[in-house]
């Protein structure tokens, strides 16, 4: 804005924004139900975008695509502000492996014995009016 107030002071300015990509974009491995399994999974991670250590810019796989890394998710907070883990501690049967969706929601106090992670292909096919018919 400065630049405009110095080279064009006697002018009115409209800027217009498209920020419709930034709506898309979480830090890297922000918390997302997306593709979440419903039960343990030691196959379940986020991709983030590979960044050159110097430069901070994206690194290029020889096809022009960004190169991804998987990661695991970042944890998450119960609402007292206690953190709570999404993969099992090592030293559990399971360790390492992410604990699925019905784990972290019963975590959280919630029953979901006997429902779907999804009721169909996305979450808005739930049946008309029905609000606990899947996780």
């Amino acid at each position: 804005m400065d630049i405009l107030e110095k080279h064009y002071p006697n002018e009115d300015h409209v800027l217009i924004f498209d920020n419709a990509t930034t709506h898309q974009k979480c830090p890297d491995g922000s918390l997302a139900a997306l593709k979440m399994p419903k039960n343990p999974s030691d196959n379940f991670f986020v991709e983030v975008s590979v960044h050159d250590l110097e430069t901070g810019k994206l690194v290029y796989a020889p096809d022009g695509k960004p190169l991804k890394n998987r990661v695991h998710m970042s944890n998450g907070y119960f609402k007292d502000g206690k953190e709570q883990e999404f993969y099992f501690p090592e030293g559990h049967d399971l360790g390492g492996k992410f604990k699925g969706m019905q784990n972290i929601l019963e975590e959280c106090g919630y029953d979901i014995s006997g429902k779907k992670a999804q009721c169909g292909k996305k979450f808005s096919d739930c049946p008309d009016g029905m609000t606990t018919c899947c996780c």
